[in-house]
């Protein structure tokens, strides 16, 4: 009689966080809010340095850019990756040479399309997240595929971040 109860429940259920996903009323998992508080953090920072934020979180065919920016003098498209961390590994540590890669055809075809006559580089910030309200941030300008060619198994560009530990 169990098994007959049970399975009508378990339906509703997942019914029910279909719908509370749907209109976007599920929480969510907390390396998500860490990655869209490193996002802010980012925007802030790029905002103070003279840059203009032209979009977040844009969906192109080659993957998603976490930030779009015009630098100061308004001559180069800038597209941002921001890893961040709550502590433990670098955040630049998880840049990988497949991400590069894929970055740098995202910056290509938004270029190609939207802004054909600016160059256009992949900058990529680093975030440890401490205690609330600090952080630290690492900044890496025009990161080319040219440091992926000496990469340590493809994980991480030599130079691109250090093996130190995020401060607690």
């Amino acid at each position: 009689m169990d098994t007959g109860m049970k399975q009508p429940i378990d339906s509703l259920i997942d019914c029910w966080r279909s719908m509370l996903r749907t209109l976007g009323l599920t929480p969510r998992p907390p390396h998500l809010a860490a990655g869209r508080r490193g996002e802010s953090i980012a925007c802030l920072y790029l905002q103070l340095r003279g840059y203009r934020i032209l979009g977040r979180n844009i969906r192109l065919r080659t993957g998603e850019i976490d930030i779009l920016a015009m630098d100061r003098s308004d001559s180069c498209l800038v597209i941002v990756e921001v890893k961040t961390t709550s502590g433990g590994r670098e955040p630049l540590d998880r840049l990988g040479t497949r991400q590069l890669r894929r970055l740098h055809r995202s910056a290509a075809l938004i270029r190609g399309r939207h802004w054909p006559t600016n160059n256009a580089r992949v900058d990529c910030i680093g975030i440890c997240l401490g205690w609330p309200g600090s952080w630290r941030l690492k900044h890496l300008i025009a990161v080319t595929d040219r440091l992926n060619a000496n990469s340590v198994r493809g994980r991480r560009p030599r130079g691109a971040a250090s093996s130190a530990r995020c401060p607690p």
